[in-house]
């Protein structure tokens, strides 16, 4: 007997080392003891700090959703993989390089198609735009970095010493872009992004995009969804940035109305709806982090941005997060 507890009534014991047959043996032993109610061994508690990406602090929404409490239960696992379809993502960026998707199956740059996928050389994704194996975010005007923004949000290398951290510190991001330097990118490649992510191997998807269209002209696309639904992937879609109620107002894929969609609003540092942010009862989900998001710019930067295209990531990083907790 190494110690007591009297208050717990709690008796801390440590045990010979011995074989798992002999020390199941013993633990049986004290259970049959008329005096034991019970065994659990004197397991690790460790404090909820935060990782030491040095500017975590600018990162209001960590602390509002209490990130740090939910790593203190696991830290994500590259084994998860998210497609972030988008404008693409800036694959080589110091903090989400090493959370980069890689296609085991295919030899970079030999023009061969090896995995026989349909695509050649498409090691971390594929960029539909322009139908070819390099989804680099393409920045201009219109765009400063939404994919690699968004990227940073759902998996930025957490506890790296660099920047920042994502919701999902360990991910594999899937980069697939279908957004040109504009920000606009049509139904047809967005199709193919969807069917992409589901037929190599993304368990979620998020997707910082949409159209108010009706349901009839989204048939391709919330047919995709469904092919997602029938894989198990989750799709978890922003909810749009006009002001307006999703349950009178059509846009999608926000509106889907499948059981694998979350449709995501957006809110502020004190948890109210910014006035730009859609939001709904029937047709929204959720509400998350929106304004003024910190996050992964190409060219190695970082910088803020607002909409419910920086909320929808933040809760494909949290899933990504559950997932893993799985794979433990």
């Amino acid at each position: 007997m190494k110690d007591h507890h009297e208050a717990g009534q709690l008796i801390l014991v440590e045990l010979a080392r011995s074989s798992k047959k002999r020390t199941a043996e013993r633990l049986a032993e004290f259970m049959r003891h008329p005096e034991v109610e019970y065994v659990v061994e004197n397991f690790k508690l460790k404090a909820l700090q935060l990782p030491n990406d040095p500017e975590i602090s600018k990162q209001w929404s960590v602390g509002k959703v209490r990130a740090a409490e939910a790593w203190s239960q696991g830290v994500g696992s590259r084994g998860v993989v998210v497609a972030v379809i988008d404008t693409g993502v800036d694959f080589k960026h110091p903090d989400l390089q090493d959370n980069i998707w890689n296609n085991k199956k295919e030899t970079p740059g030999n023009g061969v198609d090896d995995d026989q996928n349909g695509y050649v050389d498409d090691v971390h994704g594929y960029d539909f735009f322009a139908d070819d194996a390099d989804p680099n975010d393409e920045t201009s005007g219109q765009n400063p970095g939404h994919g690699t923004h968004c990227a940073g949000i759902v998996g930025a290398v957490g506890d790296n010493g660099k920047g920042i951290t994502g919701m999902s510190q360990q991910v594999s991001i899937m980069v697939l872009r279908f957004l040109g330097a504009n920000g606009t990118g049509d139904l047809m490649n967005a199709v193919k992004s969807i069917d992409y992510a589901i037929k190599n191997g993304a368990q979620i998807i998020s997707a910082s995009w949409g159209a108010a269209v009706g349901a009839a002209q989204a048939q391709p696309i919330s047919e995709a969804i469904g092919r997602a639904n029938d894989a198990g992937v989750l799709f978890v879609a922003a909810a749009s940035n006009d002001g307006k109620n999703n349950d009178k107002y059509e846009v999608y894929p926000a509106n889907t109305p499948l059981p694998n969609m979350i449709t995501v609003a957006a809110s502020t540092s004190s948890d109210g709806k910014p006035s730009w942010s859609n939001f709904g009862q029937g047709k929204v989900s959720v509400s998350a982090p929106g304004e003024a998001i910190y996050s992964t710019l190409p060219q190695e930067k970082f910088g803020e941005l607002s909409g419910t295209s920086m909320a929808t990531p933040l809760v494909s990083g949290l899933a990504a997060l559950m997932l893993s907790t799985a794979l433990i």
